[in-house]
């Protein structure tokens, strides 16, 4: 399948095929694909990002063809504003602009198995950001570099797409740009992980209203508090952090 043959296609038309060996459980095939076209769903809310115009668009199936699983898509942008953009073929500048960015972003994951620095990252965004200029979609050449944390949390949710077929099973991206093979997953080091991909941990302080166990009216002796049905000792009466999911 490596090999696979790139016949001629229309600039915002793409292919994924699913290359299966025959027998066990049918619905990895279908799960795959609905996962991989979700995420590609996904993708494209980055990319149109980095253009800087609001655009709706939509995946429209074209047809299935058997043998290997092979649906045709098309990049449909319904909706782009008349302030921005006023060319008549524009919608299909954004959707051959679509398709190049995911055909780069798929190579990208076949040449990087391992992640170990944001300028592995940086060669991707300055390839990303080359096809968008090249687009010459914005009537004024302003474009901006897509955001990280959504890059490859896209990424992620491409690779996880493909965790259902077995080890003989493949899919494949096909275009006019060419055909990539979607990877099975780039490894991430931590240092990735915490510079990037952590999300921030945001800590909730709130005032709490706390029963009243055992009383100390004389002042000899410590008030007892309760909270949640545990004893609060005295010297953790100064601040009690409540979940986030909870209220009293």
């Amino acid at each position: 399948m490596e090999s696979m043959e790139v016949v001629e296609k229309e600039k915002d038309v793409f292919e994924i095929v699913v290359d299966f060996e025959v027998g066990g459980d049918p619905n990895r095939i279908y799960r795959t694909m609905v996962d991989l076209l979700e995420s590609f769903r996904g993708l494209d809310g980055t990319l149109t990002e980095m253009i800087g115009i609001e655009v709706s668009d939509s995946l429209s199936l074209e047809g299935i063809e058997s043998g290997s699983l092979k649906t045709i898509i098309r990049n449909l942008v319904e909706d782009v504003p008349d302030n921005d953009l006023r060319e008549l073929n524009v919608k299909r500048l954004i959707g051959h602009y679509l398709i190049k960015s995911k055909y780069a972003v798929l190579n990208w994951c076949q040449e990087t198995p391992r992640l170990d620095s944001l300028e592995q990252v940086g060669i991707l965004e300055g390839e990303l950001l080359k096809i968008a200029e090249e687009s010459q979609i914005n009537q004024i050449p302003a474009y901006s570099p897509p955001d990280k944390v959504k890059l490859l949390t896209d990424i992620t949710s491409i690779q996880k797409s493909t965790q259902y077929l077995g080890n003989n099973d493949s899919v494949y991206f096909s275009s006019e740009e060419g055909v990539s093979k979607v990877s099975n997953g780039i490894e991430i080091s931590d240092s990735i992980v915490k510079e990037v991909l952590t999300r921030e941990v945001v800590e909730q302080r709130t005032p709490s209203i706390l029963k009243v166990k055992k009383p100390d009216y004389l002042g000899k002796s410590k008030w007892l508090m309760k909270f949640q049905g545990h004893n609060i000792l005295p010297r953790q009466q100064q601040t009690i952090q409540l979940p986030l999911e909870k209220t009293i």
